[in-house]
């Protein structure tokens, strides 16, 4: 019985992998355990169910998840958008590692990012208008 008992239904492992990822889309500043808990499944069922979906952890998936809402952040940004603003927004209290998952994931680090997209916005501006 131990054998049939480790096996997961496979039909459930989607289901919580799909919603757990509308959770975290839907609100990034979420915690992982409390997904699981409006799921209604414990921690390590939500990780064994997400290594399966998409083979990473739900931690590993949130981070990515509020990396790329702080990028879009910095691609995008609004006057008073400073790199520290978009990291607090999506949830990094640690800026230097934020930095560092920023850097690891996109190849450059957010202040890189911010002027350049503060450079083209100006180049935006400052175009002539075409009669």
């Amino acid at each position: 019985y131990s054998a049939g008992l480790r096996k997961q239904p496979s039909a459930a492992i989607p289901r919580i992998g799909r919603e757990a990822e509308y959770l975290m889309r839907a609100d990034p500043s979420t915690t992982v355990g409390a997904i699981a808990a409006r799921l209604g499944v414990s921690l390590r069922n939500l990780e064994v169910g997400f290594r399966k979906w998409r083979q990473t952890t739900p931690n590993q998936y949130l981070r990515r998840v509020r990396l790329d809402a702080a990028r879009s952040e910095l691609l995008a940004p609004a006057p008073q958008t400073t790199v520290t603003s978009a990291a607090l927004a999506q949830g990094f209290f640690h800026l230097p590692r934020f930095s560092a998952y920023y850097s690891a994931a996109f190849g450059e680090g957010p202040a890189v990012t911010l002027r350049r997209s503060r450079q083209a916005q100006g180049s935006l501006r400052m175009r002539p208008v075409a009669a």
